[in-house]
């Protein structure tokens, strides 16, 4: 009998674009916005998520041989590569280059990056976008975020203990690698966290899981999975809960096994 082969429930991100660019004619209209977890308040050390959100406009044309251009500063540090979910990732410590392969009309994807601060009183990070057609609107194309270092130092006393600011935690499967009894996962964490991991299956009931202590940043995970008497059940159910102090934050996911 052969190994059975684990893989995630997701929806194509790579197909073959419409000829028409998935849109009503013309040039595409493409959108970048980001947006961070914490902007002020921030301390060197820190790991800050930032995330760039790339959309191309309703009714107007698609965008192929799309990349989007990150600069970085240099009291910022990478923290393993981002996430993302089109194309073939980034390349690049300092100037990142993401290709997304393409957009159609309509169509929104995101890059996702752990940076840590590691000098200076703020970091500005932007990006713009770059594609074989030219834009509708370029000036909305690109965006910019500056994160505010060492502000809390000018807290007052009675402030200066505010409740730390929500953990943040991304976590995707990388379901290339997800062959055979291993299911790879991987793991942005803002802080230091205890994760823990349950696999169920369709009834609720527990068939395995695991516990590991993170340090911030990104971490691959690999879990394997149970040896069962009989074969994994077609739907499972995978868990992450990350853990620090009195914050707890879950992801699910649902896992097949044909």
């Amino acid at each position: 009998n052969s190994t059975p082969t684990t893989s995630i429930v997701a929806p194509p991100t790579n197909t073959v674009p419409p000829v028409s660019g998935g849109g009503g004619g013309g040039g595409p209209d493409l959108v970048v916005t980001v947006g961070a977890d914490q902007t002020t308040g921030l301390q060197v050390g820190d790991v800050v998520f930032v995330t760039f959100s790339i959309v191309a406009t309703a009714q107007k044309g698609g965008a192929t041989t799309l990349h989007l251009l990150v600069t970085l500063p240099d009291n910022v540090e990478l923290q393993g590569a981002p996430l993302f979910e089109r194309g073939s990732g980034c390349t690049g410590a300092r100037n990142l280059d993401c290709y997304l392969d393409f957009l159609s009309a309509g169509m929104t994807t995101p890059i996702r990056m752990a940076l840590k601060l590691m000098a200076g009183t703020q970091a500005v990070i932007s990006a713009r976008t770059q594609q074989a057609e030219s834009d509708l609107n370029p000036a909305d194309n690109q965006a910019a975020i500056t994160l505010a270092i060492g502000s809390a130092a000018t807290a007052t006393p009675s402030s200066a203990v505010a409740a730390q600011p929500p953990m943040s935690f991304n976590a995707s499967f990388m379901p290339r690698t997800n062959k055979g009894s291993t299911l790879r996962v991987r793991v942005l964490l803002s802080r230091q966290a205890q994760l823990s991991a349950v696999l169920t299956g369709p009834n609720g009931g527990r068939l395995k899981s695991w516990t590991k202590k993170l340090s911030a940043g990104q971490t691959t995970l690999a879990l394997t999975l149970p040896k069962l008497t009989r074969r994994l059940p077609a739907r499972m159910k995978l868990t992450l809960a990350a853990r620090n102090g009195g914050q707890t934050v879950t992801r699910s996911f649902m896992v097949t096994a044909p």
